[in-house]
């Protein structure tokens, strides 16, 4: 079965609705100049030379990791408790109240029968990381946060987790939009990025 490896601030969200991955390579330079117009066909997405083009740039174009219909396995961060060996997901608590285990796994490791979770893929589409909605920034895991920001006093902000070892809050800024992309800079290099719409299912 496919499967989804989340991110703690993912995994933590109570209506994930986006999932958002770098592209594996950025279109090559001159490309976007020639080919302004990226469009989704077949399951691949092709550059246009016009919004109604209808020969595009079949010899560079990106395979989409997922389809519309596919089912995805969510792996997550998980361990086993000290006292009675119990399997737990991290995101099942809050960062400062977090369960004594022997050690907590990477989603990367988790057996597919630990799964709880599974999302099924709505729509797909690719486009810059500049241009990543407000929608899609909440969507896939933004926090509303009101306190104090900096020296500006009170005031509406947006986050994407606490740390608890550093006592900041991961990637935090005044939109959704700024947290995201402070988000994005610490882990990708990528200006492109994959979106699937989600919805949760429970098998």
């Amino acid at each position: 079965m496919p499967s989804i490896i989340l991110h703690d601030h993912e995994a933590r969200c109570k209506d994930l609705r986006y999932l958002i991955r770098p592209v594996k390579h950025d279109p090559p330079a001159g490309l976007l100049e020639k080919f302004p117009f990226p469009k989704m066909i077949g399951g691949n997405l092709y550059f246009q030379k016009s919004e109604h083009e209808q020969f595009p740039c079949w010899e560079f174009h990106y395979e989409a990791p997922w389809q519309p219909g596919d089912k995805l396995a969510v792996r997550e961060t998980y361990g086993f408790t000290e006292a009675w060996g119990q399997l737990v997901f991290k995101a099942e608590y809050p960062s400062e109240q977090l369960p004594n285990v022997h050690c907590w796994y990477g989603g990367q490791t988790m057996p597919l029968i630990y799964a709880r979770r599974w999302l099924v893929v709505e729509s797909v589409a690719c486009k810059r990381v500049l241009d990543v909605t407000e929608e899609e920034a909440i969507g896939c895991g933004a926090i509303k946060h009101l306190g104090h920001y900096a020296n500006d006093g009170p005031g509406i902000t947006w986050h994407y987790g606490f740390n608890v070892e550093s006592e900041k809050y991961l990637a935090r800024a005044q939109t959704p939009m700024a947290a995201f992309e402070l988000l994005w800079s610490k882990r990708y290099s990528a200006q492109w990025c994959w979106i699937a719409m989600v919805r949760e299912v429970r098998e």
